[in-house]
């Protein structure tokens, strides 16, 4: 059994966390910190919220990360060096988030109902199929359009890493380093993960234009009964809809992803020159490079108490009232309906 006080303790600390992050970029003010209303699953109060979303440039947990898993592939910035620097980057309004919201205890979608699913841009339900479960996380679409008449990429894959501090075991986490959020086999989240252009879904290689973007969907979410373990949240025996598992394992949770667009270029490289590298012919090689062209910060944090004993309930209600001063989003869609792998 949990000590409530500490607790609530707790989930004040994570609710100030979700502040604006002191990051490099732009602050992307349409996709704002909000809250979920807190509820009950099985036998606690859950909380979750997300962060202000910013425009980046550069990530230090997505590059060392790619590279640590795939370390035969050639990433590099849009602006920075003497590769990236033959790359003009995108710029932040490239970027849309069409669904950015926190979610707790539901997160299911059925041909009839649901709570807290995403419907997509091909018009399909997205959910992670929990009822009724101490849970939280969020509901993520990303848009990337490029500008009409720009150097913007149109041939792109999303490429994206997170971080994250468990039970607050890893106060240090935004330094890394990053875990790769993609299937086994590639380092594109796209390739496996639910996205598309437009209103199509596609996997593989997005193609995006000013008329249509290119798309991807995102729940991450943690459940209490999911073992504490980083990157193994079920090796406890906990299932993807958060039954089974152990109880009180997992009291809270902050996940920061970075999201950038990737596009395949061809770079020569010709050491006879004093400036060996060009985009186009000069006598050398060819080589094949995967450049990050520019990226959103977001992220979300989760924290659970054990539901207060009748003396309890003033302090239930201060946290409630808390909660609500961050405000709060629903976004909701119509059928068909699919299920988005764990992560």
């Amino acid at each position: 059994m949990k000590n409530v006080n500490l607790l609530w303790l707790r989930a004040a600390a994570v609710a100030l966390f979700i502040a604006p992050l002191s990051v490099r970029g732009d602050i992307m003010g349409t996709t704002a910190a909000s809250a979920a209303t807190p509820a009950v699953g099985v036998d606690d109060l859950n909380f979750a919220s997300t962060i202000n979303v910013s425009y980046q440039n550069f990530c230090a947990f997505l590059l060392s990360g790619a590279q640590a898993r795939f370390p035969t592939t050639n990433f590099t910035f849009a602006g920075f060096g003497n590769i990236g620097g033959l790359f003009p980057q995108i710029v932040s309004s490239d970027f849309n988030f069409s669904v950015y919201q926190p979610w707790v205890v539901n997160n299911f979608a059925t041909a009839t109902t649901g709570a807290n699913f995403i419907t997509d841009p091909s018009g399909r339900r997205v959910a992670r199929q929990v009822q009724n479960q101490d849970v939280g996380g969020a509901d993520v679409v990303i848009n990337y359009t490029p500008r009409a008449g720009s150097t913007d990429p149109t041939s792109v894959n999303f490429l994206q890493a997170f971080v994250q501090n468990t039970n607050n075991n890893n106060p240090g986490f935004l330094t890394g380093p990053g875990t790769i959020d993609s299937a086994p086999g590639t380092p594109f989240y796209n390739r496996t993960a639910i996205a598309g252009n437009g209103t199509t879904r596609v996997m593989g290689t997005l193609t995006a234009s000013p008329t249509s973007p290119a798309w991807m969907v995102d729940i991450p979410y943690r459940c209490e009964s999911f073992s504490p373990i980083p990157g193994m949240p079920g090796a406890n025996g906990a299932r993807a809809n958060c039954t089974g598992g152990v109880d009180d394992s997992l009291l809270s949770e902050t996940q920061i992803f970075q999201t950038f667009v990737e596009s395949n270029q061809t770079v020569y490289y010709n050491s006879a020159l004093g400036d060996p590298y060009s985009r186009t012919p000069n006598g050398g090689v060819a080589q094949t490079w995967d450049v990050l062209y520019g990226g959103v910060q977001w992220g979300y944090s989760y924290s659970n108490m054990d539901v207060p004993e009748p003396g309890g309930l003033p302090l239930l209600g201060v946290a409630l009232i808390s909660s609500f001063l961050f405000g709060r989003r629903r976004r909701v869609g119509n059928p068909p309906q699919d299920s988005i792998l764990a992560r």
